[in-house]
């Protein structure tokens, strides 16, 4: 039986010690790690190489999107789980676009979080049951933004170009301007400022000094 090797994110020290105590009860986990903070969560992850992160949404430094965006640059092997203490659409799609493997919630039976961690680390996507219908009209194409736009929409914020867009995303330009269309489309927007406007006014991006 693989043991799957879990790295623990959180910046309240009683949450890291509860965690802890969870998957100390099942032999097929062993937390290899802690951090309280985003940034080291990163230089964790890239020293210690655990099989899962399960990472805070809300951190200082970098935040549980941050993390996932930061592992899946230098660190792709390491499955992000994002653990939040809300149900928030929003930041499960951000999450997603940024490269988390999935999204539970910290109410959950420590049984669901055990299995959540096993399905993450076998390539599954574990999602809290209430976002699971939003994960199914993604798959099925309706008109709400996808994972890989809000990705474009946040790069279009910074003031990216296509190209530069196309560049950081390792997609080609033509592909970019097709999210483009698409995202115009279902924000009802008539251009790039018109686009990001709505994207804010929704809560989908934020501005970043970056």
């Amino acid at each position: 039986m693989k043991c799957v090797r879990l790295l623990i994110v959180d910046d309240h020290p009683v949450v890291r010690e509860g965690l802890r105590a969870v998957f100390s009860r099942f032999a097929d986990c062993q937390v290899v790690g802690e951090a309280q903070d985003g940034g080291e969560a990163v230089e964790l992850a890239r020293s210690l190489g655990p099989d899962v992160a399960l990472v805070d949404m809300r951190l200082p430094v970098l935040d549980g999107v941050g993390v996932a965006r930061a592992l899946r640059a230098e660190a792709p092997r390491v499955a992000v789980l994002i653990i939040s203490a809300f149900r928030d659409e929003t930041g499960f799609l951000r999450a997603l676009a940024a490269g988390a493997r999935g999204y539970v919630l910290k109410d959950a039976a420590p049984e669901a979080l055990h299995q959540a961690i096993l399905e993450c680390a076998a390539g599954g996507m574990p999602v809290d049951p209430a976002l699971a219908p939003l994960l199914l009209r993604q798959s099925r194409g309706e008109d709400s933004v996808t994972p890989r736009e809000l990705e474009v929409l946040e790069l279009l914020a910074q003031g990216l170009a296509n190209k530069e867009i196309a560049g950081r995303l390792h997609l080609a330009e033509s592909t970019v301007k097709t999210h483009l269309e698409s995202i115009f489309r279902k924000l009802e927007a008539q251009d790039r400022t018109g686009a990001v406007t709505a994207a804010l006014r929704k809560g989908l991006v934020r501005l970043t000094d970056s």
